[in-house]
């Protein structure tokens, strides 16, 4: 009776010191699966993060390009269209003004943000000789000044451009647009940019590796302890049937 009394009692003991250790491995377990959903969240915006940016800077290039052929467009066709698709632009959508916005929101880096700074103050500066490549147009069509665009109306032509002739005013609105400078300043707009989604790609991906290589290791910690209280739990179950 003795024996039976001490094997029930180290029985018990047993019991108590798998029932702790249950309990204690089902809070890890249950720290270790916020950990990993914690982690997957992180993974998830990452992922987000770098596919926004490369939109965003795919989105920046191309409106600084379609504002490039818009303007083209007219100074060779005279075609009111594209003048009002140039305008449209500037006016009322301003993806430009958006996308510096939107990447703000994205926490990018100082010298990230800087980039496309300096990209839109380019394009800003470009649209200078744009105007007045669109000035020379108009005036060689005979359009008067208060049926201009205001910024295009306020723009004020030199005395040697007054002075030329409405074929030559065209040549010339062609030429600023057609020249190495002109292509010099759209390689000060597009650079910036391409350097911008060059280091958004490199720090969003190592964000991203980093976050993945998290969520196998929280991954592999609730596997293991998934497995080692399921055999305790199966221990627990044996040693009651005793």
């Amino acid at each position: 009776m003795k024996r039976n009394l001490l094997l029930s009692c180290k029985t018990h003991q047993v019991m108590i010191s798998v029932w702790t250790t249950i309990l204690t491995l089902s809070l890890m377990l249950s720290i270790s699966i916020y950990w990993l959903r914690n982690a997957i969240h992180v993974e998830q915006t990452a992922h987000g993060h770098a596919v926004e940016l490369i939109r965003l800077g795919d989105q920046l290039a191309m409106t600084s390009n379609a504002l490039t052929e818009a303007a083209r467009q007219f100074v060779i066709t005279g075609e009111s269209t594209y003048l009002r698709a140039y305008w449209y632009e500037i006016s009322f959508r301003h993806t430009r003004e958006r996308v510096l916005q939107a990447v703000t929101a994205l926490n990018v880096t100082l010298r990230e943000e800087i980039l496309l700074k300096v990209a839109k103050e380019n394009s800003d500066k470009l649209m200078t000789t744009e105007i007045h490549s669109m000035k020379l147009v108009l005036t060689a069509l005979g359009i008067p000044e208060d049926r201009m665009y205001p910024a295009i109306q306020a723009y004020p032509l030199s005395a040697t451009d007054l002075a030329l002739s409405p074929a030559q005013k065209l040549e010339k609105a062609q030429h600023l647009l057609f020249n190495l400078t002109y292509t010099h300043a759209k390689t000060s707009i597009l650079q910036p940019i391409a350097e911008f989604q060059t280091s958004t790609q490199i720090r969003t991906q190592r964000e991203v590796i980093g976050s993945e290589r998290k969520v196998r290791n929280y991954l592999t910690l609730c596997t293991v302890l998934t497995g080692v209280l399921t055999i305790l739990v199966l221990g627990l179950v044996w040693l009651r049937l005793l």
